[in-house]
């Protein structure tokens, strides 16, 4: 018995017969019958020829509960069939899989864990956002409640400002978008187990949250949200000018949009007034404000700055002056002052939060701009900016990635879908996870290049939402499945939920509509799409063909 030292880290063979791990959870594998154990194996002997093969039982428990008795026959037939299938389906469940298994070895126990392993040793607010989505789209409810805990204990300020890389910036170099996103996986929280309770408990916190992107030093005349730093964490020094930054927009306004909801389910009225006025707000000039709209010539832009231009380049500021960050200058070229920092792959946000219809000429627009970003630097994928503008880390990047797929599975561009997902899947390796990007780090000093646990998270978002076609509104749990040979499982509520695609679509390229279902056994005519009711009453089968 192998048992994933990621999750077991206590290994026993001190029974005759029984081996045993523990961790996480408790596992062991027993013979029923005369044997001998020593490490991780388990010795049956045959004496004088009467034992037959057949008769030999292991039984593996799970939690001190029996799962199985397999005879030896029946195990062999399963090891032996193991691993052939090679479909894209097939590989996109194993590392959904690896994806499950690698957040709950990373997550301690009270919640916290290294945004990239062995590179960083600190939290950030918006990876703890989307690890936390990615736990409660897969189904873990402990797993997510041990980060919402974290969350709301360490990583939100008494104030609600977002925690990034274990510090509080304040001001306009506060992580706005890390504030957005934390709001957007409460609501999935409530949306996947109806728990309203966790909600009610954390209230005063989640409304700092909200509160603190309304402050009068963020909120501009316009409604739009001011800054002086970027997504991806770039500042004053580096370029980035006071203005409005699309990330920041997109994720703040379906923040307060969803926190609007939770105030209303709580009877909030003063919040869910605010809140939805404010997101509406957000959501209109961002699309449609005469002078700082986030749209130039039909497509989105990373940054609109407070002279109306477009900040298409970022001018380094060799006069800036502040004594904590003089440990970056070594590093960092005030030389070539002129970085091209458009198109940037967070121009998507829009398409994949829905600011947009997906068949839109903003949507079009952007999707082909952002085209100039793939294979930047030789190792394929997609950069999240211009080389020039990314100074310590050009090159693709493993979310970047993940965001360019939504939207292209939005989009229903499934030749460059295909493209993108195999470029994950290949870049996963055989150990299934990601670098935080891919390329040659160029800041000195800094640690290398680890396996970014938002990695993992962004996958698994990916497939529940995207391959699967999970949503869920209005009281309805919909399935729209778009890819072969997948087997996936999660839960909503307390009741299990496994789609399951068989040979319609055996790659993207080649995508038709599923028009049949079983569910639970039984056939049904669908068009692609099942609906559900909330709350699930039992564990469903969905197999698509």
């Amino acid at each position: 018995m192998y048992a994933n030292p990621a999750l077991f880290n206590d290994f026993s063979y001190k029974d005759n017969n029984c081996l045993k791990a523990t961790g996480y959870a408790n596992i062991s594998l027993k013979s029923i019958g005369e044997s001998s154990t020593f490490e991780r194996f388990i010795t049956i002997q045959k004496l004088d020829n009467k034992l037959k093969e057949e008769d030999i039982v292991l039984v593996y428990s799970l939690n001190d509960y029996r799962l199985i008795g397999i005879e030896s026959k029946k195990f062999e037939n399963i090891t032996n069939n193991l691993n052939k299938d090679n479909s894209l389906g097939s590989k996109v469940s194993h590392l959904y899989n690896v994806a499950k298994i690698g957040l709950r070895a990373v997550v301690s126990k009270t919640g916290s864990f290294d945004a990239s392993i062995w590179q960083y040793g600190m939290q950030w607010g918006l990876d703890s956002a989307y690890v936390t989505k990615a736990a409660i789209l897969s189904g873990d409810k402990n797993l997510a409640q041990e980060l919402i805990t974290n969350i709301f204990s360490k990583i939100v300020s008494d104030n609600g400002e977002i925690m990034e890389s274990n510090r509080f910036r304040n001001g306009l170099e506060s992580e706005l978008n890390g504030n957005g996103a934390l709001l957007c996986t409460i609501k999935s929280y409530l949306d996947y187990t109806n728990d309203l309770e966790l909600t009610k408990s954390y209230w005063i916190k989640i409304k700092s949250i909200a509160n603190y992107v309304l402050r009068p030093e963020f909120v501009h005349k316009s409604c739009l949200l001011l800054s002086e730093r970027d997504f991806w964490e770039r500042l004053g020094w580096m370029g980035v000018n006071k203005g409005f930054e699309l990330g920041h927009q997109v994720l703040c306004a379906y923040g307060l949009q969803y926190a609007s909801i939770i105030a209303n389910q709580l009877s909030n009225k003063a919040e869910f007034n605010l809140w939805k006025k404010s997101s509406n707000n957000l959501i209109k000039a961002t699309l449609r404000h005469k002078k700082y709209s986030l749209l130039e010539k039909n497509k989105f832009i990373h940054r609109r700055l407070l002279d109306e231009t477009v900040q298409e380049y970022m001018v380094s500021n060799s006069d800036f002056q502040r004594e904590e960050y003089e440990v970056y200058f070594k590093g960092f070229s005030f030389r070539n002052n002129l970085k091209k920092s458009e198109p940037d792959i967070t121009s998507i946000l829009p398409i994949i939060y829905g600011m947009v219809e997906n068949n839109s000429i903003e949507a079009v627009e952007t999707m082909s701009a952002i085209e100039e970003l793939w294979n930047t630097n030789g190792l394929g994928g997609y950069a999240r900016c211009p080389n020039d503008s990314d100074q310590d880390s050009p090159g693709a990047w493993t979310f970047g990635n993940c965001f360019a797929l939504q939207a292209q599975l939005i989009m229903e561009d499934y030749m460059k879908s295909e493209r993108t997902l195999k470029w994950l899947i290949e870049k996963a390796g055989s150990g299934g996870c990601w670098h935080e990007f891919y390329g040659q780090r160029n800041s000195e000093g800094l640690p290398p290049n680890g396996i970014i646990v938002w990695g993992w998270a962004q996958w698994i978002i990916m497939v529940i939402e995207n391959l699967c076609g999970i949503k869920i509104s209005d009281g309805e749990l919909k399935i729209a499945p778009v890819l072969s040979n997948l087997n996936i499982k999660t839960k909503v509520g307390d009741f299990s939920l496994n789609i399951i695609t068989t040979e319609s679509n055996v790659s993207l390229s080649s995508y038709k509509r599923f028009s049949n279902v079983k569910i639970n056994g039984v056939n049904k005519f669908v068009i692609n799409v099942v609906s559900l009711k909330l709350t699930l009453k039992e564990n469903y089968v969905l197999e698509f063909y």
